[in-house]
């Protein structure tokens, strides 16, 4: 089984060194603490999430032989981790050179940081003249706030960072050290400069609003958005994450062939394996009848190391992929279905630190198939977000024009935030666009960049399917940002900008593969036929808000452990595929159906042998977990799908005898219809995990059916 690739920030931090260094100076300060003089000092470590920064170099310098230059973009520059244990209540100045460089020192302020991305104060700085030095002083409880409250957290930095989240010419800091900290070590400045004026406090900075294009309506809606012209201004951000690479605080997946089998592909003449199980959450869409929907989200072997390459390579059939070797999520769709996967590991997003999530993709998208990314603040299935559905239109990017978009999402979705791109219109005249879709407390709000021609819409023809660019897309609190290297320059362009209602602090990250009556969708050259394989490659999403997660049962090989420890009896990740190739097990054992069997069913009359292969008031399942399992686990939460009936009955579920409670039904999901399925959760006490077997048990009463149960265990 792959392991998740999550590096915390916590993860640079170096332990307390046994000794500070001393060094003598021309002014020594018994009571400063250097934090940089020439390198970093005394523990403090350079968090290296931004790559664009020099720690040794070589001019400008204002104290000794070395300085700092970084070149700031939106939320990034230099960010310090302070180690672990070190007290700095006693601190009572912040002092450090900052050089504007040839453009001046533009809005700019220092953070005080804590938990990996959560700000506790921030100092906006005073411009400064082009290729000058300024000395600057903060007081260190202006920064802080309570100094001894500080000291109690286990994650602190300090952040350098422009305060306009746009991109800056190179600033250089030197000597960087506070007063007051109780531990001597490192030089004072000996320059005869004259410190400027120490800044005034100032409140974290609020985001301004976007100026664009907002429809609110609760659905069904025809309101059509009002008109306003697309951003003329491309502005550059951070540069592209080399191939293969992670930034701290992230979660990230190269999709990888290798790990459990999942299918046996083109005649049996190629396999594939399942997405990382401890990463993703990946299903189907089944409310629709998905007998002959022919949907799966798996991991093909890629036909080329190059990760703007989307073309897969079927003709491996190596059991359980090989080791290493490149790969690409796919999302195989079919006429009209969503298949959706949940980033396990939660994000952050707040005004001082977006949410960032990158992926590589295909920017070819039309009326009948598209690609989505969405953010729920809880656990919920893809599917049943702000999907474009007959329902809840989504609004057209031609000023003047009602909204149009049609397609195979749920009415009343639930509350989060989708980045939709598709094409438009259906007749294939125009071209591409984005739209962001928010819904919160059932009223959807689209944000629309609208344009006055169809000539002004982004043109993309058909033979770049397979080509995937590198995307990025960064969420505040009120708008969400889109940048894309597009010219492959190795860098991101933010390229539209919009409005955006997202108040939930942490929130899980979706992937969404959509296609609508492809058949006849879009009208014209560039309709795709029924199926349409959207591929992702080197996927990136943080600040993460936890960490690690691992899943149970866990399947091995080909040994597929959840069906046979009956947590699972249909695999909504595949129902294209079923019974067995050349003697290997396909996803399912049968032909899916909408009426065909589930693990669970409490069903009283005749009908229940239809929905079940057995029945039973308590149903018990049970599971071996090593010590190791349950180390360090901070989280423990039963993740299921569950059945909205007409008349839904009530599941109890007990832990080694242990109540934990009612298990949320599918009637909880507002989107979801009668006779569908919902994607629930229900959050457990870790300490009624014990090492050895554990038995879970779920009671029911009335009409209940789950299945595609799993454990999730987070770090």
């Amino acid at each position: 089984m792959r392991r998740p690739k999550i590096i915390a920030a916590a993860a640079a931090l170096l332990l307390v060194a046994t000794a500070l260094s001393l060094q003598s100076s021309p002014v020594q300060a018994a009571s400063s603490l250097v934090i940089y003089d020439d390198a970093f000092q005394n523990g403090f470590v350079h968090n290296r999430w931004n790559g664009r920064n020099d720690i040794a170099n070589a001019a400008p310098v204002q104290v000794g032989s070395r300085s700092i230059a970084t070149t700031p973009s939106p939320w990034t520059g230099i960010f310090i981790d302070i180690p672990n244990g070190v007290a700095l209540r006693n601190a009572t100045t912040l002092r450090f050179w900052i050089n504007g460089g040839t453009g001046g020192l533009g809005p700019f302020r220092v953070a005080a940081m804590r938990d990996v991305n959560k700000l506790v104060k921030s100092y906006r700085l005073p411009t400064v003249k082009p290729n000058q030095w300024a000395l600057i002083e903060i007081p260190y409880a202006s920064l802080v706030g309570d100094p001894a409250a500080f000291d109690t957290y286990k994650r602190r930095s300090f952040w350098f960072v422009s305060a306009d989240r746009i991109a800056r010419p190179v600033v250089y800091l030197d000597q960087i050290e506070l007063d007051g900290a109780g531990t001597p070590g490192g030089t004072t400045s000996t320059s005869g400069a004259a410190p400027t004026t120490a800044p005034t406090t100032t409140a974290p900075t609020t985001t301004t609003a976007p100026t664009t294009t907002t429809s609110t309506s609760a659905p069904p809606s025809t309101t059509s958005p009002t008109t306003t012209a697309p951003p003329t201004t491309t502005t550059t951000g951070a540069p592209v994450p080399p191939a293969g690479s992670c930034p701290n605080g992230f979660v990230c997946d190269d999709f990888a062939w290798e790990g459990p089998h999942a299918a046996s592909i083109n005649g049996g003449a190629g396999r594939t394996v399942w997405w990382n199980t401890d990463l993703w959450d990946a299903g189907h869409d089944v409310a629709y009848d998905t007998q002959d929907s022919y949907a799966h989200v798996d991991v093909h072997k890629a036909s080329s190391s190059d990760v703007s390459n989307g073309v897969p390579d079927n003709a491996d059939a190596t059991t359980g992929g090989a080791n290493g070797a490149p790969g690409m999520g796919v999302m195989h769709i079919h006429e009209t279905a969503i298949a959706t996967s949940r980033l396990r590991t939660p994000i952050n997003v707040s005004a001082e630190q977006p949410g960032i999530v990158r992926v590589r993709a295909s920017r070819f998208v039309t009326t009948g198939h598209w690609w989505e990314i969405a953010l729920t603040p809880e656990i919920v299935g893809g599917e049943h977000t702000a999907v474009p559905g007959l329902g809840n239109l989504m609004a057209a990017p031609l000023a003047g024009v009602a909204p149009d978009h049609s397609g195979p999402g749920h009415p009343n979705p639930v509350d989060g935030v989708n980045v939709v791109t598709s094409g438009w219109p259906d007749d294939c005249s125009g071209g591409t666009y984005f739209a962001v879709r928010s819904t919160n407390g059932g009223v959807t709000t689209d944000s629309v960049n609208q344009v006055s021609s169809l000539r002004q819409l982004k043109k993309v023809f058909a033979d770049e399917r397979d080509h995937l660019y590198a995307w990025e897309f960064r969420f505040f609190p009120d708008h969400v940002d889109v940048a894309v290297d597009l010219d492959e320059n190795g860098s991101y362009e933010t390229v539209e900008r919009f409005a955006a209602n997202i108040p939930w602090s942490t929130v899980y990250v979706h992937l969404l593969g959509v296609s609508y009556h492809a058949q006849v969708h879009p009208q014209g050259q560039c309709n795709q036929g029924q199926d349409r394989e959207f591929m992702w490659r080197e996927f990136q999403a943080g600040p993460v808000a936890a960490g690690a997660t691992a899943t149970y049962p866990r399947a091995s090989g080909t040994d597929n452990a959840p069906r046979r420890l009956g947590w699972m009896l249909t695999d909504t990740r595949d129902v294209q595929r079923f019974g067995a190739v050349n003697g290997l097990a396909q996803p399912n054992p049968a032909k899916y159906t909408n009426w065909g069997p589930v693990l669970y069913c409490s069903l009283s009359t005749p009908l229940a042998s239809i929905y079940a292969p057995y029945k039973a008031a308590s149903n018990a399942f049970s599971l071996d977990l090593a010590a190791g399992d349950l180390s360090g686990v901070r989280r423990a939460r039963l993740v299921y799908d569950t059945f909205h009936s007409p008349q839904e009955g009530t599941a109890t579920l007990s832990v080694n005898g242990r109540s934990v409670g009612v298990l949320p039904n599918a009637s909880t999901v507002g989107a979801v219809e009668t006779n569908a399925w919902a994607r629930r959760s229900i959050e457990l006490p870790p300490s009624a995990l014990v090492p050895g077997t554990n038995q879970l048990t779920v009671s029911l009463s009335g009409d209940v059916r789950l299945d595609r149960l799993q454990l999730e265990l987070t770090r």
